[in-house]
């Protein structure tokens, strides 16, 4: 019979230090995620990225971890390091349609800043993306929606075109009318229908007052239209009194509409512009 040695009590103090300090890292792991989680759900952005700054290099980081970090630093215009990360949360969890809607993205803000070539690349992987997101998730409005903004912004021959943006459009109206009348908006306001955007925008603010989204799109439709400019600075300025969501653009980015707007039309009133501005 094979006797057994027990261990020396200073490998086992070894042991349990490792173990301990183990526990102690993973809980600050832990800790730093879940402030991180709360800056980001506040549009904190910058500062949930200085939170996790050294987070993104760790090689055994799970698939959420990876996700809301890539999320950040597409906000942070981190577009290399957002695609980075987002592509291994996609191989981690492939299942997960937002996880394939943020790598879309950062493909999609990748390609804005790219040259003629990379431009082509970056747009092919985020519309495979995109598709991707649906097809896991049909009912997944925010993908149907960024693949909607794909097809309005790009060549038929590269993909996209207004014909597929509408069909898109109608897509998320079947499944929720008031968002589905919201992106018809977006459509007729890029298209410069600016009395059909606006027919649509009153419809969705009828039914949600604070529609972030219509109320930056009604503010936009003024500026661009010149027609009613001081429902577009009301809109604006409730906007900046609403907490955007991830999708939705800053409270900085409303406040440059804004200030657009009052310098296009000296007698709206425009104070209060930069006290108002920021996260709320």
């Amino acid at each position: 019979m094979v006797r057994l040695k027990s261990a020396s009590p200073r490998l086992l103090w070894l042991v349990g230090v490792l173990l301990f300090l183990g526990h102690i890292s993973s809980h600050a792991t832990e800790t730093a995620v879940t402030k991180a989680q709360s800056l980001y759900a506040s549009g904190r952005y910058a500062e949930a990225e200085l939170v996790l700054a050294n987070h993104d290099s760790s090689p055994t980081a799970p698939a959420a971890d990876l996700y809301l970090l890539g999320k950040i630093k597409v906000h942070c215009g981190d577009y290399a390091a957002a695609i980075k990360l987002l592509s291994r949360a996609v191989a981690l969890a492939p299942a997960e349609s937002d996880y394939q809607l943020w790598l879309g993205n950062s493909y999609a803000w990748a390609a804005s800043t790219a040259d003629l070539k990379e431009r082509a690349l970056w747009g092919r992987k985020s519309l495979r993306a995109y598709q991707a997101a649906i097809q896991l998730q049909p009912g997944n409005l925010s993908a149907r929606l960024s693949l909607l903004n794909f097809y309005r912004h790009v060549p038929r021959l590269l993909g996209g075109g207004m014909a597929r943006a509408y069909h898109e459009a109608e897509e998320i109206r079947r499944r929720d009318p008031i968002q589905g009348t919201y992106a018809l908006a977006v459509l007729y306001a890029h298209e410069q229908h600016a009395a059909q955007a606006a027919a649509a925008l009153a419809i969705v603010l009828a039914n949600n007052p604070r529609h972030y989204g219509a109320n930056v799109a009604l503010g936009r439709l003024a500026t661009a239209s010149g027609v009613g400019r001081p429902q577009g600075e009301r809109a604006l300025r409730l906007c900046l009194t609403l907490q955007p969501s991830e999708n939705d653009v800053s409270h900085e980015q409303v406040a440059a509409d804004l200030r657009q707007l009052v310098e296009q039309s000296p007698g709206l009133a425009g104070s209060e512009l930069t006290s108002r501005t920021g996260n709320q």
